[in-house]
């Protein structure tokens, strides 16, 4: 391979990188992930004919890089970390490893997912398998899952950028994740893209039966799509649940990181929650949420907030639902705390916490290697995390509870579901991120698990975007980023579990399973065949 050929590889990589990434950035443009990763599939399938000319790893570590490098810019809206108290060049280095490391680290990872396509597809180098070229992109795609489950893995798990999450502003898109779930939906995309890479493939050799070839992964390809997407056009036309209806309140105060750990606002940014609740009560809400942390303070270490919280809850006569650090069993917890009556009925304490934020991984090498890193952590005591699903209990009827990064993983949502959860509640606090693209993407997550479970989630966030979602995933109505308001709205408590409550991620191992067999089958093909050669 000369230096024009690889230097046009290279381009190809990099322009299918950025375009797969636009749609994260861009969620009106959510279709270009459906042909976006096409050149480097088709990339991936030629390196795989000739694995010793270019290390297949470090193609796909080029193309993960720029992909999520591309994905990852919001990281530049930390900066300058006004409520951590870095000097501005420590704030703009912190900035730029957490940018380039996390993309770094996700480099490697879904990197990974060529040369375990290129171990997956050697059997098919040696003869020309007529159901090769399907076999290809199902291969890749069960490699990208991999790469994909892998981030759900380990102390620094952060599935920020699947696949999934840019389909999540085209609601028939994602109804069936309902089904399977995420990682379907996500299969169902790169799937497409490499059936459409295979075509090229099989064009390029000008052969009658690869022309017939290409065109059964052209219509697979289209078929696939067509069906998803009409399967999610009838199931949102089919109604609405027949649940109870609960009105709620949200309340988006619009105080960011950077003034509410400022001393000396406590007393101000609980008058600025107290008044608007008092407001939002007008309208006779059952439900009123405040956002994560609202008022920064521990409630159990606060008896005079404490008090005025329950105090508030029976002058309004509503359920108050708090995002409050809180100690319980003698440890401290980022929760929900749950007022009814005048009582603290409930807590809900978040269950995945957030690295370099609410703990320290490697503390005594951290701090020995990279002290500023240990000052990000906003809370000084060590936060532990919720043990279960934590279900809140309104009337007969149960609630489940999210805390910011919980709505990242789908099994946390789940679990809920499957211990009665008829709704969920999700306080955040993305004020970290401004106005930047993280913050419609963390509302795209959300949007997946209320799809995926068939579940309203009533979001409450401190600066936006606070959001009622409906149980198709739909936005149903909104405050953007940096606003203060109150929104208000009604939630259906739904008892019915989709598929995907019931299964889980089955899909996931189905594909891997499928993936081993094929290629046993194939092994043991080869070897046949090779033993009959020999006697011949």
């Amino acid at each position: 391979m000369n230096k024009k050929q690889i230097t046009k590889q290279i381009l190809m990589i990099f322009a299918s990188a950025v375009a797969g990434a636009i749609p994260h950035a861009v969620p009106s443009l959510w279709w270009l992930e459906w042909i976006a990763f096409i050149p480097f599939c088709y990339i991936c399938f030629t390196l795989a004919e000739h694995p010793r000319r270019t290390p297949p790893f470090a193609a796909g570590f080029l193309f993960a890089f720029v992909y999520h490098f591309c994905t990852y810019f919001w990281f530049i809206w930390l900066y300058p970390f006004d409520s951590v108290g870095f000097s501005r060049p420590v704030a703009a280095a912190v900035c730029a490893l957490a940018w380039l490391g996390a993309s770094a680290i996700h480099g490697i990872i879904y990197g990974l997912s060529l040369p375990v396509y290129a171990l997956l597809s050697r059997p098919l180098r040696s003869r020309g398998w007529r159901a090769s070229f399907l076999i290809k992109p199902f291969f890749f795609s069960a490699a990208w899952l991999l790469s994909e489950s892998i981030t759900f893995c380990g102390t620094l798990a952060f599935p920020w950028s699947r696949l999934s999450v840019t389909q999540a502003f085209f609601t028939p898109a994602i109804q069936s994740v309902s089904l399977f779930g995420s990682y379907f939906l996500s299969f169902l995309i790169i799937f497409t893209n490499s059936l459409a890479a295979s075509a090229i493939e099989c064009i390029r050799k000008k052969e009658r039966a690869s022309r017939r070839r290409a065109a059964v992964c052209i219509s697979l390809g289209l078929s696939l799509f067509i069906a998803n997407t009409a399967f999610g056009v009838i199931r949102m036309a089919s109604g609405k649940p027949d649940g109870n209806a609960v009105s709620a309140a949200v309340i988006q105060g619009n105080i960011v990181s950077g003034d509410k750990w400022q001393e000396g606002r406590l007393t101000q940014i609980l008058d600025t929650y107290m008044s608007m609740t008092e407001e939002a009560a007008s309208s006779s809400p059952e439900w009123i949420i405040w956002p994560e942390s609202a008022v920064p303070v521990n409630a159990a270490l606060a008896p005079k907030i404490l008090d005025a919280y329950k105090a508030l809850s029976v002058s309004t006569g509503a359920e108050l639902y708090i995002g409050s650090f809180m100690t319980n069993d003698y440890c401290d917890t980022n929760s929900i705390i749950q007022i009814q009556n005048g009582e603290l009925s409930g807590t809900y304490s978040k269950r995945h916490l957030v690295p370099f934020g609410e703990y320290l991984p490697w503390k005594t090498f951290i701090s020995f290697a990279m002290p500023s890193l240990a000052q990000i952590n906003q809370y000084s005591d060590v936060l532990t995390p919720g043990a279960d699903s934590g279900t809140l209990c309104y009337g007969t009827h149960r609630l489940g509870g999210a805390v910011c990064f919980d709505s990242i993983f789908p099994s946390l949502i789940r679990d809920a579901v499957n211990d009665g959860a008829e709704a969920i509640i999700l306080v955040t606090n993305d004020s970290w991120y401004k106005d930047s693209p993280a913050v419609r993407q963390h509302l795209a997550q959300a949007a997946l698990r209320a799809a995926e479970n068939g579940r309203y989630i009533v979001r409450a966030a401190n600066s936006g975007i606070s959001a009622f979602i409906s149980d198709k995933g739909e936005i149903t109505s909104e405050i953007g980023a940096l606003k203060r308001g109150i929104l208000e709205g009604k939630v259906e408590l739904i008892s019915e579990k989709t598929l995907y409550s019931v299964i889980g991620d089955a899909f996931l191992y189905i594909v891997f399973l499928s993936a081993a067999l094929i290629w046993a089958a194939l092994i043991i093909r080869e070897r046949i065949y090779e033993k009959r050669k020999k006697n011949i």
